[in-house]
């Protein structure tokens, strides 16, 4: 007796529950054997009310048993006049059951009441041929007008007229000019810069006797006469002071020999007889020691040394260089 009490309390009215949950349509037809159909349709619109251009979301969503066959209709490019823009399906099972979701996104640009009608879901059982249908729809929806946003707007504003910009050649030339002028200006101040710069930096030829000095230095400093190179030592000490003398007073005295030098000193007033007797002894000398004559030692080089720097001396320029000590 409690067990009847108890199924009929409890599991009987959940067994109902259970069943309801997957056979409520949203429009029940009974099909061919006059049994209601055991596949529940449901179509939805997330909107019911949208302005034109605006997308709005149709949805049929299908509740049926797993082993259930369905078959959606195809609406094709429009539904009751709504432009299809996009679509697609879902599906899930659960328990044997499965819920398969079809959904269209739909717009238009024309206001207006639309109406979508109901629409037919086929589906077939098992084994059998014949395919059933199920309902469900229909739906309302409202189009409006932006300017229902906006009710102080007449009409939508026209599009502004052609804006005419300037033309950009000469302001491209103008601007060629002035870089053009600038890199003229950068050059000239460069090179006037450039000329003051090397007027004042520039360097004066140096005297002969500035040469001789900074030569007879440059000799002593080698130190042949201690490394026992004598006639080395005279070849070049001669040789300053036959081009020390070239440049002093315009002589030719590297491209002669001793002889012809001596001779064409007969006829030179530049210079006077103590230097022109110095000369003559001091240059041959140099040839005894330098065609090896004569063995000079270092006590002779050093004599030789100090009179060619002697005759620099007496013979060099009067005037002194700026900054010549």
């Amino acid at each position: 007796m409690r067990r009847k009490i108890f199924f009929l309390t409890f599991l009987l009215p959940a067994i109902f529950l259970t069943a309801g949950v997957f056979s409520c349509p949203a429009q029940d037809k009974p099909d061919g054997e006059g049994r209601k159909p055991p596949v529940t349709v449901e179509a939805s619109l997330d909107k019911d009310s949208i302005t034109i251009g605006e997308k709005v979301k149709y949805t049929l969503r299908v509740l049926a048993k797993d082993e259930t066959e369905i078959r959606f209709p195809d609406p094709g490019e429009t539904v009751a006049g709504l432009t299809v823009e996009d679509s697609g399906f879902s599906r899930r099972t659960f328990l044997g059951k499965k819920e398969i979701t079809r959904w269209y996104e739909l717009s238009t640009f024309k206001t207006g009441e639309y109406e979508i009608p109901a629409i037919d879901v086929e589906y077939r059982e098992g084994q059998r041929l014949a395919w059933n249908k199920v309902s469900a729809g229909p739906l309302k929806l409202t189009v409006r007008s932006l300017l229902d946003e906006y009710p102080e707007a007449k009409d939508i504003r026209d599009i502004k007229g052609p804006i005419y910009l300037r033309p950009v050649y000469p302001l491209v030339f103008l601007g060629l000019f002035i870089l053009a002028a600038a890199a003229a200006a950068a050059i000239f101040v460069y090179k006037r810069r450039k000329a003051l710069r090397d007027r004042l930096f520039r360097r004066r030829p140096r005297l002969p006797h500035e040469i001789a000095y900074e030569k007879l230095d440059e000799l002593k400093s080698r130190g042949l006469v201690k490394r026992g190179m004598i006639r080395q030592y005279y070849f070049e000490l001669s040789d300053i002071i036959r081009h020390y003398l070239e440049g002093r007073f315009n002589l030719r005295a590297p491209e002669m020999t001793t002889e012809e030098f001596l001779e064409s000193l007969k006829k030179e007033d530049k210079l006077g007889k103590e230097e022109k007797s110095f000369l003559k002894e001091f240059l041959s000398h140099c040839d005894l020691v330098k065609f090896a004559r004569y063995g000079a030692s270092e006590s002779d080089a050093g004599k030789s040394f100090s009179s060619a720097r002697n005759l620099v001396d007496k013979t060099r320029e009067e005037k002194k260089a700026e900054g010549e000590k």
